[in-house]
């Protein structure tokens, strides 16, 4: 007792007051009360400093949704509302490039639908192939079916796991990225790349919330692709009829509407199609369409890639299962519940009966018809020897039924028509010194003088001097020296 007065009045001397002393259980119990009640002032200060958070970020995201509406305004076009719903996702959460990347489960690929980058020289069509498959990104399949978003703020953290997706960002210049699912139809991820703030699942929901603005406007885009579509043909009587024009411009013919060249995003879907309707009693192996339809020998543009697109533009005709599964590995053929006529098989029809036939009118009616449906060349925009070979064949025998038609009109001395079917075959061949011949011959039995010197001198300027020597030679025959 006395230490412990002892020891009040040293502390009271030191701090120049009374004290207080206390045992240790006392002590021990108040230290406890000390440390909760700063775990709790701490808890405060956190919450605080939290709601700040929220609160930035809220601002930040009604700042963002006034410029966005401010900008779309005064406008109700799907493709501009599209591109400033990716511009804002870019400006909301720093990011150079934004954009929707669509997925077709089935054939296991995916490939951008549309996008925007930031940056002036975008360089997406060099960075990501044709299609791209999703046996890269298993990471983005599970997040797909689990509906789950991507968050990932540095691309390293996946490097050693998954090496082949960490390729992948190598290639197209991704450092982080944050994107969320987009289902059923289309089925993808609204996507941004090298996001700089708000790399977090947790704020993944303005992303959702600008997919679904997306979305509305990818399904309006789509919807007017097929209202543009819908052609009517005097060819389809019935669902299951499909008419395939190749001469000329393409034009893939159903009883919901019709697919061009111009309807449809890549030149390999008319390749691929018109490649089977060209082959379709047959079924093509996909080594066979490879070797036929890759560019410059590489592996880019394989038949599974195409496959997958045509597939995608055959749905605005309503037609998905006219061509076999991407995955199939027996070859390809459409589907043999549909009746397929191409114009090619027209043709073949009526050169036979032309070659087999006399100086007829009933062949002449047939010469007629070869005329009207041979608008052009096959154009196919390939280098492929074997695809050539086909517009090469039709190509001369065209220009022999065009030369049976010009007899068959020489024996009633209509040179009129004559003329006008020697023109529509320089058109195809430009070269061809038997449509010189008769043109030059019409010229003379009708005396043209001026006419018949134009031909020659085009003949001339066309031919090599063989075929302009052996024309001359054979005008001479016929009476016509030069």
């Amino acid at each position: 007792m006395k230490n412990t007065r002892l020891l009040v009045k040293i502390l009271t001397g030191m701090f120049g007051r009374w004290v207080t002393v206390i045992d240790r259980m006392e002590y021990e119990r108040q230290e406890d009360e000390y440390q909760r009640k700063l775990a709790e002032y701490e808890k405060m200060i956190q919450s605080l400093q939290v709601d700040r958070v929220e609160y930035n970020y809220l601002k930040h995201l009604a700042d963002t949704l006034v410029r966005l509406e401010k900008r779309l305004h005064n406008t109700d076009n799907a493709s501009e509302i599209l591109k400033e719903t990716f511009r804002a996702a870019c400006e909301f959460y720093g990011a150079d490039w934004a954009g929707f990347l669509e997925v077709d489960p089935e054939s296991n690929v995916w490939w951008p639908f549309d996008w925007l980058s930031i940056k002036s020289n975008d360089m997406t069509k060099n960075y990501l192939d044709e299609f791209e498959p999703l046996s890269v990104v298993p990471r983005w399949v599970a997040a797909m079916e689990l509906n789950q978003a991507i968050a990932l703020r540095d691309r390293e953290e996946i490097k050693d796991d998954y090496p082949e997706e960490y390729a992948l960002y190598e290639r197209v210049k991704l450092y982080s990225v944050l994107a969320v699912p987009v289902k059923p139809r289309p089925c993808g991820f609204l996507a941004v790349r090298n996001p700089t703030r708000y790399v977090d699942a947790a704020f993944a929901d303005v992303l959702q919330l600008l997919a679904f603005v997306a979305l509305v406007n990818i399904n309006d885009i789509m919807q007017h692709r097929m209202r543009k579509l819908v052609r009517s043909s005097k060819d389809i009587k019935s669902a299951n009829d499909i008419y395939i024009k190749l001469f000329g411009n393409f034009e893939f013919i159903a009883d919901k509407g019709s697919i061009t060249a111009d309807d449809v995003e890549r030149s390999s879907t008319v390749l691929f199609l018109s490649y089977l309707a060209i082959r379709h009693k047959e079924k093509l192996p996909s080594y066979l369409l490879d070797e036929l339809l890759a560019e410059d020998g590489t592996a880019k543009r394989t038949v599974y890639n195409i496959v997958s697109q045509t597939r995608r533009d055959l749905q605005l005709l309503q037609k998905p299962d006219l061509l076999p599964n991407a995955k199939n590995t027996n070859g390809y053929q459409f589907n043999d519940a549909y009746n397929i006529m191409t114009d090619l098989d027209r043709f073949d029809e009526l050169y036979k009966n032309i070659m087999e036939g006399g100086n007829t009118p009933r062949n002449y009616l047939n010469c007629v018809q070869v005329m009207e449906l041979y608008e052009d060349d096959i154009q196919l925009d390939s280098s492929n020897e074997a695809i050539n070979n086909i517009i090469r064949h039709y190509r001369s025998r065209f220009l022999e039924v065009v030369e049976k038609m010009i007899h068959i009109l020489y024996e009633s001395k209509q040179y009129n028509d004559i003329r006008q079917a020697a023109e529509k075959g320089l058109t195809i061949e430009p070269c061809n010194s038997v449509m010189y011949f008769w043109l030059i011959v019409c010229s003379h039995e009708t005396a043209m003088l001026t006419t018949e010197k134009q031909y020659l001198e085009k003949a001339q300027a066309y031919l090599v001097d063989k075929e302009y020597d052996e024309m001359l030679e054979n005008l001479a025959k016929f009476g016509i020296k030069i």
